[in-house]
C-alpha cells in the first residue's frame, strides 16, 4: 500500500458495530470487488470495495470476509478467505498477502484460502437463520455488466433457498455516515492533498496551455502523495467545456480571457476529498466573470451555515435552491 499504515483497531471496531446491527444467529458475507480486464494480458487499476475495505482495510483482489457472530466455535465468528500466493503466480503479478500480514492489517485472525471457501462457507450458512448479502445499492448504480456480489448472491439463494436473507447495504450505508477519528484524519490528508493539488495548477495555468497539462500537474501531486490517484476523475473545463457537468475529457486548450473550472478531489486510503473551483485563465476575472464567481461565492458562505448537526441535505438543496434564483435573476 501507498498510504501510511492504519491501525487495525479501526476495522476491528467498525465490525463490532455490524455485528450489533444484524439479527441473531445470522451470518454476513461481503466479497472484494472484481478486477476488471484491459487487454489480454492486463487489468484496470484494482479498487477495493468500500465495504470491505470498511470492515478489513484489505487492499487485496480476491477475498471474502465472513462474519458469523453466535457461531459457537470462536475461530469461525470472523474468517478472510484470501488467494493462495505462489512464487509463480507473484513472479508475474508481484507479493500477495501472507496469512500473517491479514491478522495484522484486518485484525482477524482466522485466515483460509480461498479453495477451503465452499466447504467452510456451507457449515456456517446451516448453522445460521439469516444471511445478509451486500449489493451496491447506490441509486446512480445501474452497471451493464452484473458485479461479483450480484453473481454471487444468485449463487448463495440458489443453493440455499430455505434461508432467510438480510440486506447488507442499508446497515453499512447508516454506520459509514459517521467517522471513526482515524478516518477524519484520512479524509483529511485527502483534503490537505487536493489542496496543493490545487494550488500547483494555480501555479501553471495561463493562455495556451492545454488542460491535460493541468491535469498532469493534478495527478502528479496525488501519486506523490500515496494516494493511487483521484477520487474521481478530475474535470478541467475552460471555454465552453465549463457547461458539460461531467465534462472529463481534458483535451481542450485554455484561452486568453476563458474560465477554467476544475472538479478535483485525492482519494487516500480509499477516502476521498472533493473540490470545485473556477478560475480566470489570465488571472483575472473580467467585469461579468466577477460578478457571477462573488454571486456563487455568496451562496457557498451561506450554505457553509446550514451545514449543522440535525439537518438534511433535501432541506439544505430545497434552501439553496431559492438562493440560486435570486441571485441569478440579480445577474
Amino acid at each position: 500500500m501507498r498510504y501510511e499504515k492504519i491501525n487495525s483497531g479501526l476495522f476491528i471496531r467498525n465490525r463490532e458495530k455490524l455485528k450489533k446491527k444484524v439479527k441473531s444467529n445470522s451470518l454476513v458475507i461481503v466479497n472484494s470487488n472484481d478486477e476488471l480486464p484491459r487487454t489480454g494480458d492486463q487489468t484496470f487499476s484494482f479498487r477495493q470495495n468500500s465495504d470491505l475495505f470498511y470492515l478489513t482495510g484489505l487492499e487485496q483482489e480476491k477475498c471474502i470476509l465472513c462474519l458469523c457472530p453466535a457461531h459457537p466455535k470462536e475461530s469461525l465468528r470472523e474468517i478472510v478467505f484470501s488467494i493462495k500466493p505462489d512464487e509463480t503466480m507473484e513472479g508475474w503479478l508481484g507479493h500477495k498477502f501472507t496469512k500473517e500480514e491479514i491478522i495484522a492489517i484486518s485484525g482477524i485472525k482466522t485466515v483460509k484460502w480461498l479453495d477451503e471457501f465452499d466447504k467452510i462457507v456451507r457449515e456456517l450458512i446451516i448453522y445460521s437463520e439469516y444471511i445478509y448479502l451486500n449489493i451496491n445499492e447506490n441509486i446512480g448504480y445501474s452497471p451493464i455488466v452484473p458485479s461479483r456480489e450480484v453473481r454471487f448472491t444468485k449463487q448463495i439463494i440458489e443453493n440455499f433457498p430455505c434461508h432467510k436473507y438480510e440486506r447488507l447495504a442499508p446497515l453499512l450505508k447508516e454506520l459509514r455516515l459517521i467517522k471513526e477519528p482515524e478516518e477524519v484524519g484520512l479524509i483529511k490528508t485527502a483534503c490537505k492533498i487536493t489542496e496543493n493539488a490545487f494550488l500547483r495548477v494555480l501555479h501553471s495555468v495561463k493562455p495556451g496551455i492545454r488542460e491535460f497539462e493541468l491535469e498532469a500537474e493534478i495527478i502528479h501531486e496525488f501519486l506523490k502523495n500515496g494516494c493511487n490517484g483521484g477520487a474521481y476523475m478530475p474535470i478541467v473545463a475552460s471555454g465552453a467545456n465549463t457547461c458539460s457537468v461531467h465534462y472529463c475529457r481534458n483535451d481542450g486548450t485554455c484561452r486568453e480571457g476563458d474560465l477554467l473550472l476544475l472538479d478535483l478531489g485525492a482519494e487516500y486510503a480509499n477516502y476521498a476529498a472533493d473540490c470545485s473551483r473556477t478560475i480566470p485563465v489570465n488571472g483575472k476575472f473580467s467585469k461579468r466573470q466577477s460578478e457571477c464567481y462573488n454571486a456563487v461565492l455568496k451562496i457557498f458562505k451561506k450554505a457553509k451555515t446550514m451545514l449543522v448537526p440535525g439537518t438534511t441535505i433535501e432541506k439544505i438543496n430545497k434552501s439553496i435552491g431559492y438562493l440560486f434564483e435570486n441571485e441569478l435573476v440579480r445577474l
